[in-house]
């Protein structure tokens, strides 16, 4: 019915972290980038179905290839195996994304920038998304996100804040993370069918 990563924007934004935003863009960073763009109720879906694939905003053009075809896009950067690649590439005895941010948790300084890096990159991205659909909230999920907490929050909203292209008119969105847990797909895909049902009986 829906893709895993719009389902749970639609969750976050009928009972999280949204709930009662005008447009919110969801990240859900996990073995890939994933994510949607909901306004007001709707999902933001796109003439094909496309928007919202925020994995694949580009960050450069030169950059990694991406699972996509393309190369330099923010999942290149900052999904799990691509924080897991980085850091095995520094000599991090990892064989998880989790087991690079408990070395960070530790206090290994090669793993911490593993993180921040893949932060950053996060950050970028949702700038080059501000510039375009100017959401009020952003929401940061998925399994590598929860995981890392502020390890990853943190430098996210430092790049937001350093890079929003708008400061002279108005601040960045807020950054918060992600309330519908592991289930907000699940969530997300039961709203979406409760709102198409209410729809063909209104007919």
């Amino acid at each position: 019915m829906e893709n895993d990563g719009n389902a749970a924007a639609f969750a976050e934004s009928r009972f999280g972290a949204a709930y009662g935003s005008q447009l919110s863009v969801t990240l859900t960073v996990g073995t890939g980038v994933g994510g949607g763009i909901v306004v007001g109720n709707r999902m933001l879906t796109g003439g094909r179905g496309l928007a919202g694939e925020l994995g694949h905003v580009c960050l450069d053009p030169n950059g990694p290839a991406c699972a996509c075809g393309a190369s330099g896009c923010l999942e290149a950067y900052a999904c799990g195996p691509s924080i897991l690649r980085r850091a095995v590439a520094a000599g991090l005895p990892a064989r998880t994304a989790a087991d690079v941010v408990a070395a960070a948790r530790s206090g290994d300084a090669a793993a911490n920038a593993v993180i921040v890096s893949a932060g950053q990159a996060l950050g970028h991205g949702i700038v080059r998304m501000c510039a375009v659909v100017d959401p009020d909230i952003v929401v940061v999920g998925g399994g590598v996100a929860v995981d890392a907490g502020d390890l990853l929050l943190d430098p996210i909203r430092h790049a937001v804040a350093d890079h929003f292209p708008l400061r002279a008119i108005a601040p960045p969105p807020r950054i918060t993370p992600a309330l519908c847990g592991p289930d907000a797909g699940a969530i997300g895909v039961a709203a979406l069918a409760r709102g198409a049902a209410n729809e063909r009986s209104h007919r």
